[in-house]
C-alpha cells in the first residue's frame, strides 16, 4: 500500500497527481512527463529511504520472521509462473511505448540541444508541435487501442484472440475512482471561481497568510500539513480538489509560486499513510484482514510526519526553482 501511494514519482502514478497537473494547466502551463519526475524525485527517492526505515524499524516487530524461506518461496513462484505468453509480451510493449511516448514531448528537445546547441530544442517547430499535441491522454488512448487491435492467437473455436476485449477492459476500470477524480476537479473548478465560488475570498484570506510580512516557509508547512492530516480522514482525492481549488483561487493575487504549491499538494496527497481512509491502496490492504488499524496507524503515523517534513523542505521548492512564477512567456 505504502509503494502504491508513492507512485509520486511520475504524473501518472497516483490521482491526485493528475488532478494537479489539471490545476497546473488552468494557470496557463502544462507539465511534461520528465519534467515532473526530476521535480518530484527528490521528495520520492528521500520518501522510499524513510519507508524503508519505518518498515525496518517500526513495523518489523510486528512481523514474523520468514528468514530464508521467503526467498525460496518467492522464487519457485516465480518459476511456476514459467515463460512470458505472446500476450504478456504484448502488453509490456504497448506500455513501454506508452512511457516513451509520454516522455517525446521532452526527450526531443533534449536530442536536438545536445546536437545543435543548448536553448534550440524548446524553438523546434517538431519540439513544439509534440508538446502541442502529442497530450498524455492522446498517447493513453491510442495505446490503450492498440491493444484491442493487435492479435495473440487462436482460441479452440479457430477465432482470433487480441491481447485486449471489451469485457476484460471494462472489468478492470475502477468506475468508482474516475467519477471520483472527474467530481473533485468539477468542484474544485467551481470553487475556485470568482463569479460562482469563492475565489475572490480564497485571494484575500491566503494573501493575508502568504504576505511579504510572513514566512514563505511557514505557510508551506501549514499547506502541506492540512493536506496530509485532514487527508487521511477523507481520501487523498478529496483533498487534492479541496486544497487544489484553494490554490488555484488564491493564484492571481498570491506571493508564492502557485505552480509549486500544486504539485507539493500533489505529492502530499499521496501522504495520508495514518488511516485505511486515506488512500484507495491503503484501504485495499486493511480490507484484507492481514493488518490492524492500530499497526497501520502507529507506521502511517511516523510515515505522514516524514512526509510533512520532506515536501515541505524539498517539494515545494524543487517545483519553484525548476518553474519559477510568474511565468516567463517565451
Amino acid at each position: 500500500a505504502w509503494g502504491s501511494n508513492l507512485g509520486i514519482a511520475t504524473p501518472v502514478g497516483t490521482p491526485p497527481n493528475l488532478i494537479a497537473r489539471n490545476f497546473v494547466e488552468k494557470l496557463g502551463y502544462r507539465i511534461g512527463f520528465m519534467e515532473w519526475i526530476y521535480i518530484v524525485f527528490p521528495v520520492w527517492a528521500l520518501s522510499m529511504i524513510a519507508m524503508f526505515l519505518v518498515l525496518k524499524f517500526v513495523i518489523k516487530p510486528e512481523t514474523p520472521d520468514w528468514g530464508k524461506g521467503s526467498l525460496e518461496f518467492l522464487t519457485k513462484k516465480r518459476d511456476d509462473l514459467g515463460p512470458m505468453s505472446r500476450g504478456e509480451k504484448v502488453s509490456a510493449l504497448v506500455f513501454g511505448t506508452a512511457m516513451l511516448l509520454w516522455m517525446l514531448p521532452d526527450l526531443v528537445p533534449l536530442g536536438i540541444d545536445l546536437f545543435q546547441g543548448a536553448g534550440t530544442g524548446a524553438k523546434n517547430p517538431v519540439a513544439i508541435w509534440l508538446k502541442a499535441n502529442l497530450d498524455w491522454s492522446v498517447s493513453a488512448i491510442f495505446m490503450a487501442t492498440a491493444l484491442f487491435m493487435i492479435p495473440i492467437g487462436k482460441n479452440k473455436d479457430g477465432q482470433t484472440v487480441y491481447a485486449m476485449n471489451w469485457g476484460e477492459a471494462i472489468k478492470g476500470i475502477e468506475w468508482g475512482t474516475l467519477a471520483l477524480i472527474a467530481g473533485a476537479l468539477s468542484v474544485g473548478t467551481a470553487v475556485a471561481s470568482n463569479e460562482a465560488g469563492v475565489g475572490k475570498f480564497m485571494q484575500v484570506a491566503i494573501k493575508s497568510l502568504s504576505g511579504d510580512g510572513s514566512s514563505s516557509f511557514l505557510f508551506v508547512v501549514i499547506v502541506v500539513a492540512f493536506t496530509i492530516i485532514v487527508g487521511s480522514f477523507i481520501s487523498n482525492i478529496a483533498i487534492m480538489g479541496m486544497v487544489g481549488a484553494l490554490v488555484l483561487g488564491a493564484a492571481p493575487t498570491a506571493t508564492f509560486n502557485p505552480i509549486a504549491m500544486m504539485i507539493a499538494v500533489g505529492m502530499a496527497a499521496s501522504f495520508d499513510f495514518a488511516l485505511p481512509v486515506g488512500t484507495p491502496p491503503s484501504a485495499m490492504v486493511f480490507a484484507s484482514g492481514y493488518v490492524k488499524i492500530g499497526t497501520m496507524f502507529k507506521g502511517g503515523a511516523v510515515m505522514s510526519i516524514i512526509g510533512i517534513i520532506i515536501v515541505s523542505l524539498f517539494g515545494y521548492y524543487s517545483a519553484n526553482y525548476f518553474i519559477p512564477w510568474p511565468l516567463v512567456q517565451h
